[in-house]
């Protein structure tokens, strides 16, 4: 048995158990997975668990420009697929994965199709998500990957406890002008409570678990600057 043990528990009883990293590298201020360094990083998680901080921090440091962000559906057929958008109110563009393949980092969401909650795509934040029980949001146990995935990506999945995102996005919404704090952010900061961000975790934890399974190289970092834990099968 593995020493340093991490358990994640969701009200439903599912739970996740998470060990550290055996092998990392320092940059950017962070311990990472050595494969980091021959690996797109592609970083996910709710709303304010610190993506875009992170990506654009990897951005300067590398003198790399932001390329705004990535969306990833996972459907019920099931399989993932690669989009990218550059404001939330444009149309979703469906892009051909190897467009992505030579940027160092991305930052993106997850999109869940989840029948029992409703029939269009949803963010872990959306509010379908935050006011369904969590028998509706359980996933389908197995993905079809792209092939490309499991050599091109290494993911990070930033599972923060509910407090911390709701802090974070106090002191983001506390320092940013009205002008700069979208419509959309507003409506997010505001509105979540701790209980329905755990529910948006949720998927997230589902999600990564998928890839894990399904042998992609995936990481959780369960605090903003913490060590990067892996699943223990």
């Amino acid at each position: 048995m593995k020493k340093d043990i991490t358990q994640i528990y969701f009200p439903n009883g599912k739970a996740y158990l998470l060990y550290p990293e055996e092998k990392t590298i320092h940059k950017y201020g962070l311990d990472f997975p050595t494969e980091v360094s021959r690996r797109t990083l592609f970083v996910t998680g709710i709303s304010g668990s610190g993506k875009t901080n992170l990506v654009s921090r990897i951005c300067e440091k590398e003198h790399m420009q932001y390329k705004g962000q990535v969306s990833v559906l996972l459907n019920e057929k099931p399989k993932i697929i690669f989009c990218d958008y550059s404001k939330m109110r444009q149309k979703l563009r469906q892009k051909r994965l190897s467009k992505f393949s030579g940027l160092k980092v991305v930052d993106g969401h997850f999109i869940f199709e989840i029948p029992a909650v409703k029939k269009r795509s949803l963010y872990a934040h959306s509010k379908e998500v935050c006011r369904a029980d969590y028998d509706a949001l359980n996933l389908l146990d197995n993905l079809l990957l792209e092939r490309q995935l499991k050599k091109k990506f290494i993911f990070e999945f930033r599972q923060l406890s509910p407090f911390l995102i709701q802090e974070a996005r106090k002191k983001r919404e506390a320092e940013e002008s009205a002008e700069n704090l979208s419509p959309w952010l507003k409506h997010t900061f505001r509105q979540h409570t701790e209980d329905e961000i755990l529910k948006g975790e949720y998927l997230l934890y589902q999600a990564a678990h998928n890839l894990f399974e399904n042998g992609l190289d995936v990481y959780i970092r369960t605090r903003f600057d913490g060590e990067p834990l892996r699943f223990l099968r």
